[in-house]
């Protein structure tokens, strides 16, 4: 039943009992606050008002029932289960790949790491990218750049599985600086190691413990192109620190 209907028929219940009151006071005469105070009234026992709650009363309530509608019956139900998965986040580098020397090279020359660096994913189920950077605090000052200047050397990286990259692949995006850059399909990248991480992209690197089980590689190998400034003010020997940091591949 609409809220319109619902209320017209509450007003012909209340007009109906206004006429049905109206014919008693009638009845007895006088006003309707003469009537509700009059002692025929008290002398009924307060029987005509009682009657006219009474009466007032029952309509409404079955207006009402008529008006609720009973629920819908669940044909199905839901419930929620909140949980998180939890794991451990590592990485590491591999024996003996853990660093790489150029040795003693001259200034404006351009040099390539004839072995890699490796570094292995050896987390606790976690599958990672990794971010990588140069300390600035190991420059010793000297700077970095996508191209060698005065005391302003050009480092290169990239990841390759197979034989040592060509100088064509060592591209822009391939540039180390000492602001982190992320691993993926831009920087670094090499599509080699694609059946080896997952979902076939070569920066989300499964775990070790994982990828022997299935025949994959948790390792990957990184590969340096160094720029050597044109111009310099010292010859100090310089340790440049590579950083390789983890992170969830998200």
């Amino acid at each position: 039943m609409g809220t319109s209907m619902f209320f017209e028929k509450l007003f012909l219940v209340f007009e109906h009992l206004f006429e049905f009151t109206v014919g008693e006071i009638a009845g007895n005469r006088g006003s309707p606050y003469e009537y509700f105070n009059s002692s025929l009234l008290k002398e009924k026992g307060g029987g005509m008002l009682k009657k006219f709650l009474f009466l007032l009363c029952v309509p409404i309530l079955g207006l009402l029932l008529l008006t609720a509608k009973p629920a819908d019956a669940a044909t199905s139900v839901s419930a929620n289960i909140v949980l998180r998965a939890t794991v451990t986040i590592s990485v590491s580098l591999v024996t003996p790949n853990t660093w790489y020397t150029f040795g003693e090279v001259s200034a404006a020359s351009t040099n390539y790491s004839n072995t890699p660096i490796v570094v292995r994913n050896d987390s606790l189920g976690a599958i990672c990218r990794w971010d990588l950077n140069i300390d600035p605090t190991s420059l010793a000052g000297w700077t970095l750049g996508s191209a060698p200047g005065l005391d302003q050397v050009a480092l290169f990286a990239r990841f390759r599985k197979t034989d040592q990259p060509t100088d064509a692949m060592f591209v822009a995006s391939s540039t180390l600086s000492a602001t982190a850059k992320e691993y993926n399909a831009i920087n670094f990248y090499d599509s080699d190691y694609d059946t080896d991480g997952h979902l076939n992209d070569a920066s989300k690197i499964l775990p070790q413990a994982y990828a022997i089980t299935v025949g994959k590689s948790a390792d990957r190998r990184l590969w340096l192109k160094l720029q050597t400034p044109t111009l310099v003010t010292d010859q100090n020997w310089r340790t440049l620190r590579l950083v390789v940091t983890a992170k969830m591949a998200g």
